[in-house]
């Protein structure tokens, strides 16, 4: 198989939206509703004349509201905590693994060190571990479509992968 290039520098809304996608969307959905819960059972109670139970509505609004702000606020928190992010990064994808060069870094990985790459509408997830640690890597990043095909293959073939039905990509 062919390697795959892929270059491009980050802006911080770029970043801030990439890392909001991988949190798990399952959690912030429960997470709200379990706060929309605890907001009715505050007024149930209070409703019933338990007013010790009223002290349920603030709680569970609070946890709505957290759940909803807490991925902007570590995905701002992350961009200020990343160094050379603004600067070009590039990714060489081969059948050993992934070479990641930036202002003042560089790195490889193994396939092995990488065993899940994710496809969202506009990013790859390329899964570090099972929790939610990864890099994102924008799919405007590859230098052709080529490049992009050559990327799938070798994800497909070295990794567990979920991706997207794409017509314009020969998959």
């Amino acid at each position: 198989m062919e390697d795959a290039v892929a270059e491009f520098s980050w802006t911080e809304r770029e970043f801030c939206s990439a890392i909001r996608l991988s949190f798990p969307a399952r959690l912030i959905a429960w997470s709200t509703v379990s706060g929309c819960a605890i907001v009715l059972l505050g007024i149930l109670s209070a409703v019933l004349g338990y007013w010790e139970g009223a002290v349920f509505i603030p709680l569970g609004i609070i946890n709505a509201i957290y759940v909803r702000l807490l991925p902007r606020i570590l995905s701002r928190k992350a961009w200020k905590a990343s160094r050379g992010l603004d600067g070009p990064t590039r990714f060489t994808f081969s059948e050993a693994g992934v070479a990641t060069e930036s202002e003042g870094s560089t790195s490889a990985r193994a396939w092995s060190r990488m065993p899940v790459i994710v496809e969202r509408e506009e990013f790859y997830f390329l899964k570090l571990n099972a929790k939610a640690r990864g890099m994102p890597l924008p799919r405007r990043a590859f230098l052709s479509p080529r490049d992009e095909e050559n990327f799938r293959a070798l994800s497909r073939a070295k990794a567990t992968t979920t991706f997207l039905a794409h017509p314009e990509l020969k998959d």
